[in-house]
């Protein structure tokens, strides 16, 4: 039985904590029709957007995110038509046509509400046979040999922070999504037979000879994905009411046991120590990537095919467990991973050694701690002007990234845990995630979740790893 990190002081915490809610998150309402053989899509998307940036807008902003080629390859997706409140505008396209300006007819006042309804079009990168050759892409918009990887396809909405509209390019490596949690119904249109596999719940609606219709809806998503399987088999295991899913090609069943049992301890673990995951669906599908051994969506994770080859390996169950740990921090709580990257990475990081202590055998968390250790310590030589908290644009090489914002950030969290005991320790992530759920947070909401639970300071951690929130 896992022991419950002081839920009273995580409560009390959370109480400090609590920001204001935003009461009228955006509604997505969206019907994609996919040619699957051809690794295209259609869709029409209706957005239901309240102003809650307290000052009036002239222009909304959406993000195209396939049309990034350092990550996306030659994916692509169009706008095809803008409406606003019914009247065609002329939308815009910016920043290497990865964002959208859509002028509003007339100012948007504080709290008040327009609708946004977009035609869209796409097509995904071929990857099938041997075109899958690259160096930097990912796999995240693809049709492969027997999947169609469709993630972030459609246009989403910029996220709004502080300092105004999240417009940054995409960078060569790290994350490129990032949102407001939103509400989603979707209609799914494709060949019977095709198995889609999406965030959320999906029910048949409509089968017909040529064409069967699928209806998905969830709330507090931070996206809408999906990926189209052919020849798949699915396992499912219920887990303090969740359900997880596996799904994976014929060949990956080692794998597909072995993702099943590490994911359905990762919902128990991380419930335990964090709260209830908000989804009551996680499905991981098994897909080929490069570069990722494996990306995170809401309620929706991509498993690398090449590293299901080897899934006895310590690192497969930290690859299973960092996704998991996603859906509670950046799924749940969302943070600007082109400002702050480590705020969700080390969170994902260090609870992925959480895991290991509680699961894998001994030796093993230990091991990948100092392997973290050592990989700072790399990237420390290598960028001394560089921190775990330095935004994602200050870096120049992925490994460097990854040494600060991956490695140094799960050591920097250890040594925080050192400092203030596990009581206080996972307390404070308990409370931080339950104050920030469905929110975006900056790294003064983690530190100051740390320092209430310990009533204590941390200054002396904090400048030795560079954290200044």
């Amino acid at each position: 039985m896992l022991r419950r990190a002081a839920p009273l002081l995580a409560l009390l915490v959370a109480a400090v904590l609590a920001p204001l809610c935003n009461a009228a998150p955006p509604h997505y309402d969206m019907t994609v029709s996919v040619d699957y053989a051809a690794g295209s899509f259609r869709g029409d998307l209706r957005v239901e957007y309240t102003n809650t940036t307290g000052t009036e807008l002239g222009e909304l902003f959406f993000r195209l995110y396939p049309n990034a080629t350092w990550i996306y390859g030659d994916a692509a997706i169009r706008v095809t038509e803008t409406r606003v409140g019914g009247r065609v505008v002329v939308a815009t396209m910016h920043v290497d046509d990865t964002v959208l300006l859509v002028p509003l007819p007339e100012p948007l006042e504080p709290d008040a509400v327009v609708t946004v309804a977009l035609a869209f079009e796409g097509t995904a990168d071929d990857w099938t046979g041997d075109s899958a050759v690259r160096s930097s892409t990912y796999g995240l918009l693809t049709r492969s040999d027997h999947a169609l990887t469709l993630t972030a396809f459609y246009p989403i909405l910029a996220l709004h922070t502080d300092e105004g509209w999240a417009l940054d390019p995409v960078f060569e490596f790290g994350d490129a999504l990032m949102s407001e949690a939103a509400s989603y119904e979707v209609r799914l249109s494709a060949p019977p037979g095709i198995a889609p596999v999406t965030s959320g719940t999906l029910a048949v609606e409509a089968e017909e000879d040529d064409a069967t219709t699928y209806r998905c809806v969830i709330e507090g998503a931070r996206d809408f994905s999906v990926v189209f399987v052919d020849g798949y088999e699915q396992r499912e295991e219920i887990v303090d009411g969740v359900a997880v899913r596996a799904w994976f090609t014929t060949p990956k069943q080692a794998a597909a046991d072995v993702t099943l049992r590490r994911a359905s301890d990762a919902v128990a673990l991380y419930s335990d120590r964090i709260g209830p995951l908000r989804y009551r669906e996680i499905d991981l599908v098994e897909v080929p990537l490069q570069v990722a051994a494996g990306v995170e969506f809401s309620g929706l994770i991509l498993i690398s095919s090449g590293y299901a080859e080897r899934p006895f390996a310590a690192f497969f169950d930290i690859i299973v467990s960092h996704e998991m740990a996603h859906q509670w921090f950046y799924a749940g709580v969302g943070n600007d991973i082109s400002e702050h990257p480590w705020l969700d990475e080390s969170l994902a990081t260090y609870l992925s050694y959480v895991f290991l202590d509680a699961f894998a055998e001994p030796g093993v968390a230990s091991e990948a701690l100092g392997q973290w250790e050592r990989a700072y310590e790399s990237a420390r030589s290598n960028a001394p002007h560089r921190t775990i908290a330095s935004p994602l644009y200050a870096f120049s090489q992925s490994s460097t990234y990854s040494g600060f914002v991956y490695s140094g950030g799960a050591i920097f969290l250890h040594a925080v845990r050192d400092a203030i005991g596990d009581q206080s320790f996972f307390a404070a992530l308990a409370s931080y995630y339950a104050a920030y759920l469905g929110r975006i947070a900056s790294p003064s909401g983690l530190i100051k979740a740390f320092e209430t639970a310990c009533a204590c300071r941390l200054t002396g951690l904090l400048d030795a790893y560079g954290v200044h929130p």
